[in-house]
C-alpha cells in the first residue's frame, strides 16, 4: 500500500490525467444519452409540424359566392389573407350588381317615367273594365301600328322596292330610251342590236334603282316580319267580362313584344352605325336584312315560361298563358259580349324585392337565367343577312343593348345574286345567312309597374294596397 501511495506521489500528474480521462468517458456516456434524447424530441416535433403542413397543403376550403349555384372549392386553409380576399370579392360583386341594376333602370327610365299616356298599357292603369276595353282594342292596334312605323323610321329600316314599283319605273325608262335615245315609236320597230342596248339599259337602271333605295336604309326590314298587331287580331279579342284577364294579357304582351323589337332593331342599327353621326347605308353596313324575328310566348299553362323554367311565385291555375298569337282566319268570330261593365279596383305599386336571390338553372342555357321574382326572361330567334367578316361586330352590338345575350348561332351561305333578283342590294362583300337565339332580360322593378292585374297574377306579383285617394279617383273614372 505504501508503495502504491509512494508511486502516486511520484506520479501525481499521471494519476490526475487518468482520472480526468475516466471522468470524461463516464460523463460523455451519460451526456450523449441526454443529448440524443433532446435531438430525438426535436426531430419528433419537426415531424409533427411537417405533417401538419402537408395536411394544410393537401387540404381544401369551400367558399360560396353570390351568383354561383355551386360553392367554390380549392386547396388551402382559411386564414386572414383568404378572409380579406373574400371580403374584397363580395364588395366588387355587390358594386357590380348595383351598377347593372342602375344601368337597367336608367336604360328604361323613359319607358317608366316618360311613358306615352296614349299607350294601351298606360290606359290599363289604374283600372280596366269591359266598357273601356271595347274602345281600347281598336285604339291599341292603331297605336302599335304607329309605334312600329316610328321605330322603323328611327332606325332607318324599310322594305325593298316592290316589283310593282320597280316595273313602273323601268317602264318609264324603257319608253324614254325608245322614244328619246333611239327615236323609235315602239319596241316592235327595234333592231336586234337596239333591243340588246335596251335590255342592257333596263338591267343597269334596275340595279341602280335597288341600290338607290338601299342607300337610304340602314338595313332591310319588312314591317310584315315584325308581327305588328293587325285589325283582325284586334277584332278577335274577346270582350266578355269573364275573359277580361286574357284580354289584358294579350294587350300587355303586344306592348312587351314592342319593347323587345325596339331593343333588337336599335341593336342592329348600332352595329351598322358604329358611332357614325351620319347614316351608314346598308350597302356598306354589316347588317343587310332582317328576315324574321320570332319572340317565344312568355308563359305556358299560366306558370311555366317559354324557356322551360317556371316562376316560383306564379300561381297555378291562373288565367291563360299570354304570348305571341296568330291573326285569326277569315270568318272567325270577332265580337264578344261586353255585357255589364266590370270595374276593377285601382292597382297599387307592385311588391318587388330587387335584393332577392335570382336562382340559376344551367340546364336551360349557359347563362342559367330563367324567369324569377327579380326578372323575366324571354327568348327570341332572329334570322338576318350580314357581312360575313362583321358577324362578331353585330353580336357584340346586340350584347350591349339592354341585357341581351346570344345563346346559339348558326351560319349558312347567302346568295346575293338571288337576293338582287328579289330587289335587295347587299353590296360587294361576302354575306351570310345568320340565325341566332337571343335571351332578353326584363327587370320587374320597372316592368311590373305597367302590368295589369291579371298579368301580375300570372307572374305571382303581389301589389301594395292602393291609397284612398287612388281608389277614389278610380271610382270616379269608372
Amino acid at each position: 500500500m505504501k508503495q502504491v501511495m509512494t508511486w502516486v506521489k511520484e506520479h501525481v500528474l499521471v494519476v490526475v490525467f487518468c482520472g480526468v480521462v475516466i471522468a470524461a468517458l463516464v460523463g460523455g456516456f451519460f451526456g450523449s444519452a441526454s443529448f440524443n434524447e433532446t435531438v430525438r424530441l426535436k426531430a419528433e416535433e419537426q415531424a409533427l409540424r411537417y405533417g401538419e403542413l402537408a395536411r394544410v397543403e393537401n387540404g381544401s376550403i369551400t367558399i360560396s359566392l353570390p351568383g354561383l349555384t355551386e360553392p367554390f372549392t380549392g386547396k388551402g386553409v382559411i386564414n386572414d389573407a383568404v378572409v380579406q380576399q373574400y371580403s374584397r370579392a363580395i364588395v366588387v360583386i355587390s358594386e357590380d350588381a348595383t351598377k347593372i341594376q342602375r344601368a337597367a333602370l336608367q336604360r328604361n327610365l323613359n319607358r317608366r317615367e316618360g311613358f306615352d299616356p296614349k299607350s294601351p298599357v298606360a290606359q290599363f292603369l289604374p283600372q280596366v273594365n269591359a266598357e273601356k276595353a271595347s274602345l281600347l282594342r281598336y285604339s291599341a292596334q292603331k297605336f302599335f301600328a304607329a309605334e312600329y312605323a316610328r321605330l322603323l323610321e328611327e332606325v332607318h329600316a324599310g322594305a325593298a322596292p316592290s316589283n310593282t314599283e320597280v316595273m313602273k319605273l323601268l317602264e318609264a325608262s324603257r319608253l324614254n330610251f325608245i322614244n328619246q335615245d333611239l327615236r323609235k315609236s315602239d319596241a316592235a320597230s327595234l333592231t336586234p342590236e337596239e333591243q340588246s342596248k335596251l335590255d342592257q339599259r333596263l338591267a343597269t337602271n334596275r340595279i341602280g334603282l335597288i341600290e338607290t333605295a338601299a342607300l337610304a336604309l340602314s338595313f332591310y326590314c319588312d314591317p310584315r316580319e315584325l308581327g305588328i298587331p293587325s285589325e283582325a287580331a284586334a277584332k278577335a279579342l274577346s270582350l266578355d267580362s269573364k275573359d277580361l284577364g286574357t284580354y289584358e294579357q294579350t294587350l300587355f304582351d303586344w306592348q312587351w313584344r314592342f319593347w323587345i323589337m325596339e331593343d333588337l332593331l336599335h341593336g342592329f342599327y348600332a352595329a351598322n352605325q358604329a358611332g357614325a353621326k351620319e347614316l351608314v347605308p346598308e350597302i356598306r353596313a354589316p347588317v343587310k336584312r332582317i328576315l324574321s324575328i320570332d319572340i317565344a310566348p312568355f308563359a305556358k299553362g299560366g306558370s311555366a315560361n317559354a324557356e322551360g323554367g317556371s316562376s316560383e311565385n306564379a300561381s297555378s291555375g291562373s288565367a291563360a298563358s299570354f304570348g305571341a298569337s296568330e291573326p285569326p282566319a277569315e270568318g272567325a268570330p270577332t265580337e264578344g259580349a261586353p255585357a255589364t261593365v266590370v270595374a276593377r279596383a285601382a292597382l297599387g305599386s307592385p311588391n318587388i324585392d330587387a335584393t332577392a336571390e335570382a336562382p340559376r338553372d344551367y340546364s336551360k342555357s349557359f347563362t342559367g337565367r330563367t324567369s324569377n321574382s327579380v326578372y323575366d326572361v324571354r327568348r327570341v330567334t332572329v334570322v338576318f343577312v350580314a357581312e360575313t367578316a362583321a358577324i362578331p361586330t353585330v353580336l357584340d352590338a346586340l350584347s350591349k343593348e339592354n341585357f341581351m345575350t346570344v345563346l346559339d348561332m348558326s351560319v349558312a351561305r347567302a346568295d346575293p345574286f338571288a337576293a338582287a333578283v328579289q330587289g335587295f342590294a347587299y353590296g360587294v362583300e361576302p354575306v351570310s345567312l345568320v340565325t341566332i337565339e337571343l335571351e332578353t332580360v326584363w327587370f320587374r322593378e320597372w316592368t311590373a309597374h305597367f302590368m295589369p292585374e291579371s298579368v301580375r297574377g300570372v307572374l305571382g306579383i303581389t301589389s301594395i294596397a292602393a291609397t284612398a285617394p287612388e281608389a277614389s279617383e278610380a271610382a270616379a273614372g269608372s
